[in-house]
């Protein structure tokens, strides 16, 4: 399903654009988290922070922060463990 819409002004004319954003859901594998923060870096929506709680390898697992995910997967590309799953809602 796509349910956000957001107005953009293309190339500086008066015309707007409705664009409809997919939206995602981001799910991390915590015992495959290395806590590198290449997701945390590469994020364009910054959805993903460091957490709270330690995995069994003495980590700090990622956790998505907020829902604004839009689906795009910089953070499961950008994961070198394969700790991150994206999901098209």
């Amino acid at each position: 399903k796509l349910r956000r819409k957001e107005s953009i002004d293309v190339f500086g004319l008066n015309t707007s654009y409705k664009v409809t954003m997919a939206k995602g859901k981001v799910e991390i594998i915590a015992e495959l988290c290395k806590a590198c923060g290449y997701c945390i870096k590469f994020c364009p929506k910054q959805v993903l922070d460091y957490g709270k709680k330690v995995n069994s390898k003495g980590y700090e697992f990622v956790v998505p922060i907020n829902d604004e995910c839009i689906a795009c997967c910089s953070c499961a590309r950008m994961c070198p463990g394969g700790a991150i799953n994206v999901y098209k809602e």
